[in-house]
């Protein structure tokens, strides 16, 4: 019993360290961070008239896209892989489909669940040539899950299709994305309202991703934004990919996560180390 309030005691006040520690790396970042950069397009423009959107985990899709998906459910199809991270005990993954099928249902969104054969299903879906677009996780991330589907995306015909990478807790920032989706003050609240009503086992650092949806939101003029960056073509996405994991050689991804709770190093980690290779790669 004491144990547990220990343990209680201990997360309410780590949570408020942390929660303090964000609001002020935000009013700094707010501060100095360059402001009304130009060049990001409203994602949902894209003129695609059928995309899979790619989700690793249950809540991919509602941190990386919540109001792109909402403006445009009646052109998107969700792929739900079912990834649970460390935790792949059956309980657990029951616990995760359900909380993302209840999104799904709540939201009216279209879902297509995977068997395990995830690389040969969706490589089988795009055959049918019922989609000319594709979202997924932006391979410049910490979770290996998260880059494990570009790595598949990789190998797969992409005949000219559409891709879009979207950020989950590594943020693009207005340097590096080249497409939003703007969210309203009251849009964002409503968004991660829906997130603790719907993700119930899910402790995510809210506030922390709540403030990088800020600071690129102002970066661009709105209040905040969901990120995406689109590719010119399939050919530059390969070429990304291979730059990408030649950097990811030298300076591991996996060590995103020793910065992710840092708003500015992160910031500046993506604008300093990635920018100029996006750009090289793409120019390419």
């Amino acid at each position: 019993m004491i144990k547990r309030v220990l343990i209680c005691l201990y997360s309410v006040v780590h949570t408020g360290y942390l929660n303090l520690c964000w609001f002020l790396q935000f009013q700094i970042c707010k501060n100095t961070q360059k402001s009304s950069i130009s060049g990001s397009k409203d994602v949902s423009s894209l003129p695609f008239k059928h995309a899979l959107y790619l989700v690793p985990h249950a809540d991919d899709d509602l941190i990386s896209g919540w109001s792109f998906l909402k403006r445009n459910r009646e052109r998107i199809s969700l792929f739900y892989c079912g990834f649970t991270g460390s935790r792949t005990d059956e309980k657990n993954r029951k616990i995760r489909r359900n909380e993302f099928v209840q999104y799904c249902t709540k939201n009216d969104f279209y879902f297509i669940e995977s068997n395990g054969n995830y690389a040969k299903e969706i490589d089988q879906i795009l055959k049918t040539k019922q989609y000319d677009a594709v979202f997924l996780p932006c391979y410049l991330d910490w979770h290996k899950e998260h880059r494990q589907l570009d790595e598949m995306l990789e190998k797969i015909d992409l005949n000219n299709l559409q891709i879009i990478w979207y950020s989950v807790t590594v943020p693009l920032t207005a340097q590096v994305n080249n497409a939003c989706s703007p969210m309203t003050e009251q849009e964002q609240k409503e968004k991660w309202i829906q997130f603790k009503q719907t993700y119930r086992s899910q402790c995510m650092p809210i506030m922390r991703l709540k403030y990088q949806e800020r600071l690129t939101g102002m970066q661009l003029g709105y209040f905040a934004v969901e990120s995406f960056y689109i590719f010119p073509d399939t050919e530059a996405f390969l070429c990304l990919m291979n730059k990408f994991h030649k950097i990811n050689e030298v300076t591991p991804f996996d060590c995103l996560s020793e910065k992710i709770n840092n708003l500015s190093k992160i910031r500046q980690f993506v604008a300093e180390k990635f920018v100029l290779d996006f750009d090289h790669a793409i120019s390419k």
